[in-house]
């Protein structure tokens, strides 16, 4: 089945089981992430985990509510709902123990943690950032404090190369705000120094996008930073405008073009990743991940700083 026809079936499936929960664009970004699990969505496993999401929260539980949604494709690719839910919860309470906020981002944050130790990395991570870039750094850099501490020794470093990312960045022409403050997280996964090599190498991408008919755009600043991670060639880059055209094409994209992209990038990256040695895989598909929840934030109309 070509991905186009995959994607209209999945789309198909969650459009009619969401429709009175979820914005179009959501379940645009859910159907990518189906696509790229390779897990189709299976409606009855769905109500399981609505169920057992029930089961396992109080009555005013922010899961219940609309977490759960940006949620789905993740907990459903686990064999054990019941036991994926309970790890889920575990998550976010390691991460109120580290005074994180109750909210959404929370949730998607938890999805991620290793452990108390690797929380505790994590909240490191958000306070130092928060130095940096005061006014910047929300609920919304949770996922990413939690994501890009895995295996960090040095947050301090790795923060400063944050900082020099972002500076660096902006004085090339980039826009100075949440989405370069994202790009420049984003270049610290593979190696917390700070490497000049990378700004050029984003430079390049946003150049050789460009020469493909790719306006340089703020909200594209993630996918600049996921491209250079992948090290794509100009080639790739052409499969990725192509399948972003073809999707563009269907009639589900009719409003949303530029979700035609994002979906492009996120299939055509995560089968590259497929073909990576173990350390390259991991680090290539945490900055997928990171795609990911920066495209599913953008499609969730509102998110409640007040859930718990």
């Amino acid at each position: 089945m070509l991905i186009e026809e995959k994607y209209v079936e999945e789309h198909r499936k969650l459009s009619k089981k969401l429709r009175y929960s979820a914005t179009s664009q959501m379940i645009l970004a859910l159907t990518t992430a189906f696509i790229i699990k390779d897990v189709p969505f299976d409606e009855q496993r769905y109500d399981e985990l609505k169920a057992e999401i029930k089961k396992q929260t109080s009555l005013f539980s922010g899961l219940r509510v609309s977490s759960y949604i940006i949620l789905i494709p993740h907990l459903l690719e686990k064999d054990n709902i019941a036991s994926a839910v309970e790890q889920l919860l575990v998550n976010y309470d390691l991460l109120l123990s580290q005074k994180f906020s109750r909210m959404d981002y929370t949730y998607v944050a938890a999805l991620y943690v290793q452990d108390e130790a690797h929380a505790e990395r994590a909240k490191q991570y958000y306070d130092a950032l928060k130095k940096y870039h005061k006014f910047l750094t929300s609920y919304d850099d949770v996922p990413y404090a939690v994501l890009l501490t895995k295996d960090t020794k040095n947050i301090d470093a790795q923060v400063e190369a944050v900082a020099y990312y972002y500076n660096e960045l902006a004085h090339k022409g980039l826009k100075k705000g949440n989405y370069l403050l994202w790009l420049a997280q984003l270049l610290t996964i593979k190696h917390t120094d700070y490497d000049t090599r990378l700004v050029d190498a984003v430079l390049n991408v946003i150049e050789e996008l460009r020469s493909k008919g790719i306006k340089k755009q703020e909200k594209h600043y993630v996918i600049y930073g996921t491209l250079t991670l992948a090290e794509m060639t100009t080639e790739q880059l052409d499969v990725i405008i192509d399948l972003a055209k073809q999707l563009g094409a269907l009639k589900l994209f009719k409003w949303y073009k530029d979700d035609a992209f994002f979906a492009a990038v996120q299939i055509a990256t995560s089968m590259k990743a497929k073909s990576l040695d173990d350390t390259t895989y991991i680090t290539f598909v945490t900055a997928l991940q990171a795609l990911i929840h920066m495209q599913q934030a953008a499609a969730t109309t509102v998110i409640s700083t007040t859930h718990s």
